[in-house]
């Protein structure tokens, strides 16, 4: 049965993203793919493996044949033509999502636990800090994230976390990232909108941007 934040996420796209999990028994990587995790140790190979798995049903979904999806220099997948996609994993929850529509696409989950004083310090801005409950710190690191992998193809660029500052509304499941810096053709100030779900073990959000 499919994972519930995963089934949630893909009510809320609709039929426009495809949002998958891995098929068990298929979990065969292809040879582009392979040389990637040629040298990484046994748990990275699989989780590359289960993401490769995961993209490849979403593919179905849309109708698309399977394909192969490289990693380039930069570690990121090189999505096939015509479509734009992300993977994410963690312990026990991983997906990937893909559009023949969509100029850009994020998702990322976490496991829902607090995050050390020290690691939110780097993580949240100062609009960001105040008295919320524990993960939430976990949430905004995960929607940076999210809009982080949506945005990277576009500008190639690596950013920090002072890069957005995120604002969570769960009562609607969404999140708005305010960005301090262009990204391509989005100016800085713009603000883009995610969603954001949340159950007890995990923490999954998500960015769709449908037009540049």
């Amino acid at each position: 049965m499919i994972h519930p934040l995963i089934s949630r996420l893909s009510e809320i796209w609709g039929p426009g993203v495809a949002v998958s999990e891995p098929v068990q028994g298929d979990l065969a990587l292809w040879p582009d793919e392979a040389v990637a995790v040629a040298r990484a140790i046994p748990k990275r190979r699989g989780e590359f493996a289960q993401g490769r798995s995961a993209a490849r049903a979403a593919m179905g979904l849309l109708g698309h044949p399977p394909m192969a999806i490289p990693a380039g220099s930069d570690r990121a997948p090189i999505w096939p033509k015509g479509l734009v996609g992300s993977i994410t994993h963690t312990n026990g929850l991983c997906a990937a999502a893909l559009s023949q529509n969509a100029a850009a696409l994020g998702i990322d989950a976490e496991q829902a636990v607090p995050l050390s004083v020290a690691v939110q310090d780097r993580i949240l801005n100062q609009d960001e800090h105040g008295d919320f409950e524990a993960t939430h710190a976990t949430a905004v690191f995960s929607a940076k994230e999210a809009a982080y992998k949506a945005l990277y193809p576009i500008t190639r660029e690596v950013w920090g976390f002072d890069a957005m500052s995120i604002r969570l509304d769960s009562q609607n499941q969404s999140f708005h990232a305010t960005l301090h810096r262009p990204a391509g053709p989005i100016p800085s100030g713009a603000q883009l909108t995610g969603v954001f779900l949340q159950d007890s073990h995990h923490i999954l959000t998500g960015i769709c941007i449908n037009g540049l």
